[in-house]
């Protein structure tokens, strides 16, 4: 099966949603499909750029190229999931928080106002159209049920080289977490729990 997993990236910005999408490559590669990465460049101002990568990826077609038909698309991330197929699934990593609960009517301006509402509109019309949407945690799918009256189905992938994790005789003295220092990664919560 020909496979095309649809993402976006920030320029010199790896993550996990990128490993997620190469694990993911690498995976249905050793299943025996062939597949390819498209990945559309990103950044999260100003809102005329995201408006405007809105549009022209809700018109791209992915069904074929030519003579090289392509049989799925797995789309990852805002806006990349706006690309047409199809037979088109989401795995839903990331909408653009930045108007869902990240949104903060007070501070936000008419260019923020405008994004918000055209977001609403392509998510809750593309994204209702597809066969199906996973996503990456019980949180994404909660979010999307919360502001988009959208099922979803939590689909956790395993991590990177998850195939070299084991499980040690006996605990370590410490906790490896694995993240940039950031309030939207929790760790808070960790800290939190160990009191």
């Amino acid at each position: 099966m020909r496979v095309i997993i649809s993402t976006v990236q920030v320029p010199f910005i790896v993550g996990g949603a990128e490993l997620h999408a190469r694990n993911l490559e690498y995976h249905l590669r050793q299943a025996g499909h062939d597949v390819e990465i498209v990945t559309f460049p990103f950044k999260f101002t100003p809102e005329r750029f995201i408006s405007d990568m809105m549009s022209v990826i809700s018109k791209i077609h992915f069904d074929n190229f030519g003579w090289v038909s392509v049989d799925k698309l797995i789309a990852l991330r805002f806006p990349a999931y706006y690309v047409n197929h199809e037979n088109k699934v989401v795995w839903l990593l990331h909408q653009h928080r930045a108007v869902y609960d990240l949104y903060n009517e007070e501070t936000a301006d008419s260019g923020l106002i405008d994004l918000k509402d055209k977001i609403y509109q392509f998510d809750n019309r593309i994204l209702g159209s597809c066969k199906h949407i996973y996503a990456n945690s019980k949180n994404v799918a909660q979010r999307l049920k919360h502001y988009n009256q959208l099922e979803s189905t939590p689909l956790y992938h395993p991590p990177h080289g998850d195939e070299q994790f084991y499980c040690a005789d006996e605990a370590y003295p410490y906790i490896f977490y694995p993240s940039r220092l950031e309030q939207l990664k929790r760790q808070d919560l960790l800290i939190e729990a160990m009191r």
